[in-house]
């Protein structure tokens, strides 16, 4: 597991007791940022594109996150984050990025951003990737990932296992994910077991993620 120094569905980042904010900079997609205003507990922020400006912009709204698109200036970004993480230590960076370039990945990596996806990441996915990353986990888009496993037959999900994993990443607990099955409490943990043995994950964070196509 790979680690970096935040529902109902989709889950939202952040603190439960404030609005989480996000900063956006460069080509971030139009609908991604529709869709991501429509939640009340989310304010969004259009950062400057002058680099000179970035880093005042970010030490005056302190933002929980960064999101950069694919276009953006790395190397601006990179010493604006950096600098105002020494003052803002809770400030994440998120990077959209284009899935034929392993590179940008790689050196965003090192960096230190908490979640790198895919440009036309869906705004369902890239809030569950931020709720994960915000717990501590460095989440990375499986289309970035070549080492993605491969399930043989008898790794397979079933049906009702599919079912579970689907509203675990919901964010449903077990009785509550017992219910809307009509199945007890202790068959949920059996699937629950069985389908952390063939995902080959440790938690309910590890499963969330690789149902909504993560790496952590």
């Amino acid at each position: 597991m790979e680690r970096d120094h935040s529902v109902e569905t989709p889950r939202e980042p952040g603190s439960k007791t404030r609005s989480s904010i996000i900063a956006h900079q460069g080509d971030v997609p139009d609908e991604l940022i529709y869709d991501l205003k429509a939640y009340s507990s989310i304010s969004v922020l259009s950062c400057p594109e002058n680099p000179r400006l970035l880093q005042d912009f970010l030490l005056a709204h302190a933002p929980d996150w960064l999101v950069v698109g694919a276009k953006a200036d790395d190397f601006d970004v990179h010493n604006a984050f950096s600098t105002t993480h020494s003052t803002n230590a809770d400030l994440k960076l998120a990077i959209l990025g284009d899935p034929e370039d392993q590179a940008r990945c790689r050196r965003w990596l090192q960096r230190g951003c908490s979640a790198y996806l895919a440009s036309s990441v869906e705004s369902r996915k890239f809030l569950n990737a931020l709720s994960i990353a915000h717990q501590g986990f460095m989440v990375v888009d499986e289309v970035f990932r070549s080492d993605s496993p491969t399930l043989s037959p008898g790794e397979r999900l079933t049906r009702r296992e599919h079912e579970v994993l689907n509203l675990l990443s919901g964010g449903l607990s077990n009785d509550q994910i017992a219910r809307v099955l009509s199945l007890s409490r202790s068959t949920i943990e059996f699937h629950l077991k069985r389908i952390y043995g063939k995902l080959k994950v440790n938690n309910r964070v590890e499963a969330t993620a690789h149902a909504n196509g993560l790496r952590i």
